[in-house]
């Protein structure tokens, strides 16, 4: 043992030998084994074991034998005799044989002479080397490492009391360090630290940076040291100081000087530190006794030896991942089809993490890359290990793969099948596979339905993942395969069982190793491999299906029990109450259990006095007996399913456990104060997870465990998918994958049993046994899910929501009800809390900070500032919103983050266009140019760049084309009077905004000649579609005739006389005939015919365009006059937005805006609402000039009611020239419709409004231009 901790390496035999023969204590022994010339360590060994023996024999018949055992060395004082003895080679004292002196060979550093030491060296001083600096012994101070109290005294090295080592690691046989756990002081907290174990040291030491990372303080303080170290070969090393630090182990505390050097190096202990804190102990001398005279406790430790001995020859078995031979293929229902889960986001703070151990798996083998289509994509659940550093695990999410996977049937042992055998057991050992699930193999086809998205790609895993449901049945019945005819080998669950028979202990003990030794020799065929963390070794005990099984034989197990019998006495009416309610819930399970409860019910009522007595006592301890009685439980069929009631209260876990109407157990607990902190939905699941792992062997496996909650929201959570869930439940989800659960709702009522036992729980449970113990560390693992972590939140502004949250008083009030329960009526809480009595069973707090699942709940100071910072980037409503979700959360937040994003002007500014409103067409004429459209535009003709006003009638889609010499009113006044004596007046003239028409003159044409003149917005070429369509089909005829070399206005002959999607030509509709085109037609085709069912074609059309067209478009919101809106004033160059007041309304497609004291008119798509704050009033408008974008102030600019001044754009191809449908069924013009709208007088006055023709839509006030002020206007 000390050659192993000391790593000698290859030298241990060869320096163990030389001990033996030069330190044994006979001396014939040692004289006989020096002149051997071939000493090997056996057979020194065996020499030496024989000469005990023969001692011993020698004693028995009588012979005295001289003794030679050394009980106690100590330094004489004054003895002239004993210093005689010392070795003037070395000044120790030893036997005078030839190699026995340490100084043989040696040099004196004194004089550098041989075969002598400087300490006895006679050389004179001078010889003495002044550079030397090295050290060659040193004793600590004798206060260095003793206990603190002095009422521990320190154990004699030589008492024969004993003590448990504890967590010692030995990894010398692969040529690292012994390790050893020790708990050491820092900063006022405890905390496990690995210490390296090395006796060949004479003090212990640290780390400079190591020291650093455990204390927390970069400059930590220390005090001087006065020594000088080097190392084995003699190099030295710098001590910067010491330091002196509290250490516990085994109940004792003790101060632990280190030396502090340079590096990062663990602490270090020493021989004496070792041994003084019972890592070490030494063995003064070896006697080898009957086996029969040994006590069980002193027969468990010499095997328990040898089966580590056992262990240690197969250490491959603890390293690596393992693989079964063989591939196993997974079973899927075909009825269910197939889900590609979409992917899920990954914090950009843990993606590193993730692609480390995404890199470390595939290098493995365990997962592969996918970039083929597969069916079945799930998402990805990431898993924080430990703190924050640590690294990360990763699991699928499984709920919807499980719905189609089948789960094998599995036939376990039942314990009277087993019990024969185990019956004679006596010594128990358990362990379980490294990564179980890792060493099952899957085929391709199994192997693609588990493919998951990543953030850097899609894999799947090759090897069977954790979390799938029929893992756990596939994992047991590959590896009943491997160990299948091994004796004294049996599965529990997913652990290997190896127990020892035999009809005394040694026998068993024997055989406990025979088996082990051949279990292990099976899975190193099988490539299993092992986990060492939780082999357990010669145990006398162990659970087994709701039994104990011990080397007294089969018990009962007392924990199922335990928390009937520790249930506390009641104090008042309504514990007792609650008690009773217990009782008479098991009274139809146990007999007779209800009936001698006379005392407690008459407590339960208020007209009674409260006063427990011995009576009462006696009572409440008669019927908790018959409860708690082992007895009375029912036995565990492992065929038959089982139900299990779990409750959770503010304070306790309470589970109870029944099968075929009976009790097999009961369970409770006491929540630890971070538990006390969760969200009433997590405290309810953490009672699901903790009845599952306590009764972990009842559940695994079997055909159906049914879950009853009173919580109905988790009925929810366990049918969504795993990464719908908050980090914590997701974190218990993910251990309770392994079984097969069915989880039902029961109102409080029938719960009765768990409610009790969660309100009456035991104490919670520290002891050193219950920390091993497999629940210990599941519930650990979920208590440290740090939901801090998982926030992408700097750590500056997470101080500051917790320094407000302490300041707000109604987080403070929440605060208070999450951690110590809410009222059961919303009525009973203040109305600054009332607002979260929806959310109670989602909110929990952490770090002094409040949650609702994985979302912070911001205090009311700083909401509107953590709504600005998440717009900071000005990236609109919803990804404000979006980022907000994943962090933030409070009552209204998104209301409130659309309000400030609605008042953003920088958002309002760079916004993108809006969509355009459905299409709305004119009115359908009846007859030819009724209605029709103007516009002028320019074209290359002849060589020569042109004006052109081309006028198209609606109703047969003919046009003229009339070359303008200017863009004078007066050229084209002309050019319409030539066309309207022509053609005839039409009722209603559309045209665009352009000054060639929006003006004086032409206003006074329209009411001379009798027609409506009406315009469209600026910057909305839709409104006057129809001439719009027929100038790219004037443009395209040009074009092509320019190019040809041909006549257009014989081209344009042609094109009158083609048959559009009306079902006619133009020519046709208009003079009721074709005209001669070069064409050679019939007469009848010349002949004047009346094309009928225009109006129905021209309808039929509209309504076809209309479908495609609002299939892109949106409803826009309806405005109002003082309605505050943003507007794009110039939309042709600049897509900007700036804000405005709408002033005036023209229909509800064209409206007045009032933008910095200027009027503009602009349609309803280059409008939109602007939100203002509550505080700030809206201004009204003032009176303004209007921009010479709006038309003049004449009664015919204004848009009579019905007719919309917006239009849609009509099909650019040649054929489809007609207008657009309305959206309701069009009214055909009427004979009334023909009247047109006369001009209003006109009053000297020009400051008095216009008064408009139809007096149904809103009236406006129209003002001459102020630029027209110094001119006199004729009308």
């Amino acid at each position: 043992m000390l050659a192993r901790l000391a790593k000698l390496g290859t030298l241990a035999t060869e320096l163990t030998t030389f001990k033996l023969v030069t330190s044994n204590k006979w001396p014939h022994m040692r004289t006989k084994l020096l002149t051997m010339p071939d000493v090997t360590l056996d057979k020194a060994v065996d020499l030496c074991r024989a000469e005990e023996i023969a001692s011993a024999r020698a004693a028995e018949l009588g012979v005295a034998v001289k003794q030679m055992e050394v009980n106690k060395i100590r330094k004489a004082k004054g003895d002239s005799k004993a210093s005689s003895s010392r070795c003037k080679f070395c000044g120790d004292r030893h036997e005078f044989v030839k190699g026995v002196c340490p100084a043989f060979g040696k040099r004196c550093h004194r004089c550098h002479g041989k075969n002598h030491f400087e300490k006895v060296c006679k050389a004179s001083a001078k010889f003495k080397s002044r550079k030397s600096k090295q050290v060659k012994e040193i004793r600590e101070e004798s206060d260095s490492e003793v206990p603190e109290s002095d009422s521990d005294s320190e154990p004699s090295s030589q008492s024969d009391v004993e003590y448990e080592i504890g967590k010692v690691y030995d990894n010398s046989g692969s040529g690292g360090s012994v390790l050893a756990e020790l708990d050491l002081k820092f900063a006022e907290q405890w905390e496990s630290v690995l210490c390296e174990l090395d006796t060949g040291a004479n003090t212990s030491l640290i780390g400079h940076d190591y020291l650093v990372k455990l204390s927390g303080d970069n400059h930590p303080a220390l005090q001087s040291s006065k020594l000088r170290l080097q190392s084995f070969g003699g190099k030295p090393i710098n001590v910067l100081g010491q330091v002196k630090v509290p250490c516990r182990r085994l109940d004792r505390k003790y101060r632990l000087v280190l030396q502090v050097v340079e590096g990062d190096h663990r602490p270090l202990l020493s021989a004496k530190a070792s041994r003084e804190l019972g890592f070490v102990k030494f063995c003064r001398a070896v006697s080898f006794v009957e086996p029969s005279a040994k006590s069980p406790d002193k027969l468990f430790n010499i095997y328990r030896i040898k089966a580590q001995e056992i262990i240690d020859e197969h250490q491959e078995l603890f390293t690596g991942y393992g693989m079964l031979p063989g591939v196993v293929s997974l079973e899927v229902d075909t009825s269910i089809h197939p889900s590609i889960q979409p992917p899920r986001r990954v914090p950009i703070a843990v993606r590193e993490k993730l692609k480390r151990e995404l890199e470390s798996l595939e290098r493995d083998g365990i997962i592969v890359k996918e970039t083929r289509h597969t069916d079945w994509v799930s998402n990805l659940v990431i898993v924080q290990r430990g703190g924050p550093e640590s690294g990360v695990r990763i699991c699928l999410d499984p709920v919807p793969l499980n719905k189609a996977l089948k789960r094998p049937n599995l036939q376990f042992v039942t314990l009277d099948e087993i019990l024969p055998e185990l019956g004679k057991a006596k010594v128990f050992s358990s362990v379980d596979a490294r990564k179980g699930f890792w060493h099952v193999v899957l085929d391709e086809p199994s192997s693609k339905l588990t493919t998951f998205w990543t953030p850097f790609g899609r894999y799947r895993w090759t090897r069977l993942p954790f979390g799938i449901a029929p893992a756990p049945e596939i994992f047991q019945i590959k590896l009943q395969e491997v160990i299948q005819g091994l004796k004294g080998v049996e599965c529990i669950a997913d652990d290997l069982l190896i127990f020892g028979v035999g009809d005394t202990l040694e026998e068993a003990l024997a055989n406990h190793n025979e088996c082990l030794e051949h279990l292990l020799i099976r899975l190193e065929q099988h490539n299993v491999k092992l986990n060492r963390s939780k082999l357990k070794l010669c145990e006398r005990s162990v659970k087994f299906y709701g039994h104990v099984l011990t080397d007294e034989g089969l018990k009962p197990d007392e924990d199922k029990v335990v928390a009937i019998r520790d249930y506390p006495t009641p104090v008042n009416r309504k514990e007792v109450h609650r008690f009773i309610g217990m009782v008479n819930y098991l009274s139809r399970f146990i007999r007779n259990l209800s009936t001698n409860m006379d005392n407690l019910r008459r407590l339960i009522s208020e007209f009674v006095t409260w006063q427990w007595t011995s009576v009462e006592q006696a009572e409440f301890d008669k019927v908790k007996s018959l409860v708690a009685d082992i007895n009375t439980l029912r036995y565990y069929d492992v065929t038959h399913p089982v139900v299990i009631e779990c409750d959770a209260s503010s304070t306790g876990l309470g589970v109870a456990i029944f099968q075929r109407d009976g009790v097999i157990g009961y369970a409770s607990r006491t929540l630890t104060p971070t538990e006390r902190n969760y969200a009433q939905i997590e405290k309810e699941l953490l009672a699901i997870l903790f009845a599952c792992v306590r009764f972990d062997q009842l559940i695994v496996g079997n055909p159906k465990a049914t879950i009853r909650t009173d919580h109905k929201p988790l009925i929810a959570i366990f049918k969504k998918p795993l990464l719908s869930a908050p980090r914590r439940l997701q974190h218990m989800l993910l251990n309770l994958q392994r079984y097969n659960l069915s989880v039902e709702f029961v109102t409080g009522k029938d719960n009765v049993v768990a409610d009790a036992l969660s309100r009456a729980c035991r104490p919670a449970v520290e002891s050193e046994e219950y920390r091993k113990q497999n629940i210990y560390k599941v519930l650990e693992e979920v208590e440290e899910v740090k939901l801090g972590a998982f926030l992408r939140i700097s750590d500056s502004k997470t101080s500051e929501i917790i320094e407000q949250t302490e300041k707000d008083p109604s987080m403070q009030l929440l605060m208070n009800y999450i951690q110590h329960g809410w009222p059961e009526s919303a009525d009973r809480i203040p109305d600054s809390a009332k607002i979260y009595f929806n959310y109670r069973h989602e909110l929990s707090c952490q770090d002094g900070l409040i949650f609702r699942n994985d979302r912070i709940l911001v205090p009311h100071v700083l909401r509107r500032s953590l709504v600005e910072s998440c717009h900071a980037s000005h990236n609109g409503v919803e990804a404000t919103l979006k980022l907000a979700r994943a962090n933030l959360f409070w009552p209204g937040m998104n209301t409130q983050i659309k309000d400030v994003v609605k008042q953003c002007g920088t958002c309002a500014k760079f916004a993108p266009s809006q969509a355009n409103p459905p299409m709305r067409s004119h009115e359908i004429p009846i007859y030819p140019f009724q209605l029709a459209s103007m516009d002028v535009f320019f074209a290359e003709y002849r060589g020569t760049k042109r004006s052109f006003l081309i006028t198209v009638d609606h109703y047969s889609d003919f046009f003229e084309l009339d070359i303008l010499k200017d863009l004078t009113p007066e050229s084209v006044i002309i050019a319409c009077k030539e066309n309207f004596a022509r053609h005839g007046i039409p009722q209603r003239v559309v045209c665009d905004n352009g000054t060639n028409f929006a003006n004086q003159k032409m206003m006074r044409f329209a009411s001379e000649w009798d027609f409506e003149l009406v315009t469209s917005a600026p910057y909305h070429q839709q409104a006057n579609g129809k001439a719009e369509a027929a100038v790219k089909v004037v443009k395209h005829l040009l074009k092509k005739a320019n190019e040809s070399g041909s006549d257009y206005w014989y081209a344009l002959l042609h094109w009158r006389n083609i048959p559009n999607k009306i079902g006619s030509s133009p020519v046709a509709r208009l003079f009721s005939r074709s005209t001669r085109c070069g064409v050679p037609a019939a007469v009848d085709r010349l002949r004047p015919v009346v094309v009928e069912n225009v109006p129905t074609a021209i309808e039929a059309n509209r309504k076809r365009a209309k479908f495609y067209y609002d299939k892109k478009a949106k409803q826009l919101p309806e405005l109002q006059v003082g309605s505050p809106v943003h507007v794009q004033l110039r939309p042709d160059t600049s897509k900007l937005w700036a804000p405005g007041t709408v002033s005036s309304c023209l229909n509800d497609r064209s409206f007045v805006v009032n933008v910095d004291g200027v009027d503009y008119r602009r349609s309803l798509v280059h409008l939109k609402p602007r939100k203002v704050p509550e505080t700030q009033p809206v201004r009204s408008a003032p009176a303004a000039p209007i921009r010479n974008e709006i038309i003049e102030s004449s009664p015919a600019a204004v848009v009579p009611n019905g007719i919309s001044s917006t239009c849609v754009p009509v099909d650019c191809q040649e054929r489809n020239t007609n207008n657009n449908t309305n959206e309701s069924t069009p009214t055909l013009f009427t004979q009334a419709a023909v009247t047109p709208v006369t001009p209003s007088t006109e009053n000297s006055n020009r400051s008095r409004p216009v008064t408009p023709a139809h007096t149904g839509r809103p009236k406006r006030n129209i003002r001459i231009p102020a630029k027209l002020n110094d001119y006199q206007l004729n009308f």
